[in-house]
Formats: C-alpha cells, structure tokens, sequence
C-alpha cells in the first residue's frame, strides 16, 4: 500500500513535491525549512493560510474512507511494535508472532507429552531469555491478547467514523489515543 506525501517550504509556503512510495519506504532527508508532511490522499491537496498541507474530500464518505485508512495504518504499525511480556518485551511483527506461535505450541506439545521443554527466546531488545514451557505458552497468550487489544482498538474507532454525522464529528475523533501500550 503506498502513502501520499507533501514536500512542505514552510519558509516560501508552498508545496515544493508530492510523491505516492510504499509504506515501509524511506524518504529522502528535506532540505532545511522543509519537511515531509503525509496526507491521506494526493488527489486533492494544498494549502490552507497558515501553510499547513490540506486534503478536502469532495464527500464526508471520502474524509470517512480517508480517515479508517489513517486507522489502519496506525492499527498496524501498534500491532508490530511489540508489547511487554512477563519475561520481557517481544517483537510483534506478522513472522514474529507465527514464530511465536509455533514456539507456544511446541511447548504445548511438550507439557501434554511430559516432555522438559525450554526454548532461549531473543527478546526485542536482542538479549536471549530461556522459556520454559508454561513461559512459552504466557508468551504467546500475551502477544494474542495484545493483537486483540490492536484490533479492538481499530474497530471502536471504525464505529466511531461511520457514526460521525458530519465532519466536525469525524474530525473530533482522535484516532492516536486508546491504543495498547
């Protein structure tokens, strides 16, 4: 999915670029006085008098759809950035919690066979801590209830955007506060 940026001059008050590039891209650095300013969509853009980039939907169901992609965006970037387990903070990324997965149910398997079980676990933090199996299978109960809490989150505030009937009313929703720690 890619991402609209503005290249802002905020000392000439101008848009100076507008580019569309992948979300895990890198922009180049901006040159002094400028800065690199996302906006929802690259359709209909500008600036408004105090040289902020502004996007004015034609409809409140584009600033609705514009808002939830902004949700998603942000329901994604919370559910890979790890949470805090009883051992210590975990990565959360989609291959962090199949690893994770996995590691939970070998250490079910294990526990029903009355086999020992203990896994060194690379922590976020990259220091290694040794899991045993009933640790293993917290871990991965922490990291699903974390996820949960991510989407939880993302589908009140789905609610919210579709309930609000105008765009002062979408516009008050903070979309940033709420999510898990």
């Amino acid at each position: 999915m890619n991402v609209d940026f503005l290249l802002v001059d905020r000392a000439a008050n101008m848009v100076v670029r507008r580019c569309s590039v992948p979300a895990e891209a890198f922009l180049p650095p901006p040159e002094d006085g400028q800065e690199w300013v996302e906006v929802p969509h690259a359709d209909s853009w500008g600036l408004n008098e105090a040289g902020a980039p502004v996007y004015q939907p034609a409809t409140l169901d584009e600033l609705r759809a514009a808002t939830w992609e902004q949700v998603k965006r942000l329901r994604s970037a919370y559910e890979s950035a790890g949470c805090e387990t009883a051992l210590g903070r975990v990565d959360t990324t989609a291959e962090s919690q199949l690893r994770i997965t996995g590691a939970a149910l070998a250490a079910q398997v294990a526990l029903a066979a009355g086999q020992p079980f203990v896994l060194p676990w690379t922590m976020a933090d990259n220091s290694v801590v040794d899991h045993d199996a009933a640790a293993m299978i917290a871990m991965g109960e922490t990291v699903l209830a974390y996820v949960a809490a991510c989407h939880a989150r993302g589908r009140v505030l789905r609610a919210a955007i579709e309930a609000a009937e105008d765009q002062a009313a979408l516009g008050a929703i903070d979309i940033t506060e709420g999510w898990p720690a």
